[in-house]
């Protein structure tokens, strides 16, 4: 058995029933594919083309773009990384130079709130109680972060699934439209307010935050040029509600360190921003007090520690909620198509975007590029590669 997954007939010479055969592949450089003609819709005249030519080009976005141009290939695909030209992609698009296309991806984009962090992380409980949690989202123009830094591509998120989820319009999500005057409201409410009048507010009778603490937090990220841009305009929006931030960034690999060093799982921060995946059974998951990395009371169904470690757990907010732990883990429990399992969903995502632990953020997504003249490419969403209908792809005469 071990023999046959490593004989290069298995690897090299891949079996199939798609509209395309492997012909012919060189490692490294490319791949020669041939129509089948056992293919089920070979009757209608599909697929359209009698070899595609699959060429390993790299990741250089400029020779890449330039290779379009010139007729030396005819699609780009996700893989080739075009995202750091997206402004320049629109710009061919709108020229009719080539074809845009957006696939919409399983990975959104937060800001968490520090809400519980562990006891050796010294600072005022700013974030505690929920309505300064909300305060924050209405004061931040997350529209704006979808139509500046990410060319309006993508879609604004409200949960931890995507708007396109068939749950999401079931749900009784509570929205937070960019509305500072209702943020700073609430913000009032709390305790927060600017007495002195230089532009920042403190507490006064703020529950946990000594009386004239500034709303002065720190907001680490990653370097990503994508995250400095939406931190800087995160902070524009917060200063006008009178919060200030310190942004921090680090690279990957120290702000995603385990606990109790690393600032995300060990606990240790005000505010974060980075990526969780999403799925078709909503992740509800991530945000169970269970799932508090660095908790020993975390315990598994039979009593037994959840993290032997201590720190694998995903809800680095340090959310507790046990109503969104019961529809969460009875959602878990349930098969997918039954109402049940519709019913605790939905109780679990109108809880979270009510407590608000984290942010959402938007949708990533990544582009790809065609030549004007092929006709044929749908966008393929969270779960489908460019190529799912390749076989309906063909030239304009």
């Amino acid at each position: 058995m071990q023999e046959l997954l490593e004989a290069d007939i298995t690897n090299l010479t891949p079996m199939g029933w798609g509209p395309y055969i492997l012909k012919k592949w060189k490692p490294g450089d490319g791949m020669v594919l041939e129509r089948n003609p056992y293919y089920y819709r070979a009757e209608e005249g599909l697929p359209f083309f009698d070899h595609l030519y699959i060429k390993f080009t790299g990741q250089d976005t400029d020779k890449n773009l330039n290779y379009l141009a010139a007729g030396v290939c005819d699609v780009l695909v996700v893989d080739t990384t075009l995202d750091d030209q997206r402004e320049r992609l629109i710009e061919l698009d709108r020229n009719g130079e080539l074809n845009l296309y957006v696939n919409l991806g399983t990975a959104w984009e937060h800001l968490d709130f520090g809400i519980n962090p562990v006891p050796e992380y010294t600072r005022p409980d700013f974030f505690e109680e929920p309505r300064t949690r909300q305060a924050l989202a209405y004061c931040i123009n997350r529209q704006r972060i979808v139509d500046e830094v990410q060319y309006g591509l993508t879609l604004l998120l409200e949960a931890y699934i995507s708007p396109l989820h068939p749950l999401y319009p079931l749900a009784e999500l509570k929205a937070y439209p960019y509305d500072p005057e209702t943020g700073m409201g609430l913000l009032e409410e709390v305790g927060w307010r600017d007495v002195d009048g230089d532009g920042l507010r403190e507490a006064h009778g703020v529950a946990g935050v000594p009386d004239g603490t500034a709303f002065r937090v720190k907001y680490q990220t990653t370097t990503a040029q994508t995250r400095t841009l939406i931190a800087n305009l995160i902070t524009e929006d917060l200063a006008v509600c009178g919060v200030a931030l310190e942004v921090i960034q680090m690279g990957a690999q120290d702000f995603f360190a385990d606990g109790p060093e690393g600032p995300v799982f060990g606990r240790q921060f005000d505010l974060v921003q980075f990526a969780w995946l999403t799925n078709v059974t909503p992740p509800c998951e991530l945000f169970l007090t269970q799932a508090i990395p660095g908790d020993p009371q975390a315990l598994d169904m039979a009593g037994n520690p959840l993290f032997p470690d201590g720190w694998q757990g995903s809800n680095n907010s340090g959310y507790s909620s046990p109503s969104f732990d019961t529809a969460c883990q009875n959602a878990l429990t349930v098969l997918p198509g039954t109402e049940a399992y519709e019913r605790y969903h939905l109780e679990a995502l109108r809880i979270f975007t009510q407590d608000l632990p984290v942010l959402p953020l938007y949708l990533r997504f990544g582009v790809w590029a065609t030549r004007p003249d092929l006709v044929g490419p749908v966008d393929g969403g969270s779960f489908y590669p460019e190529t799912w209908n390749i076989e309906e792809w063909r030239l304009e005469p």
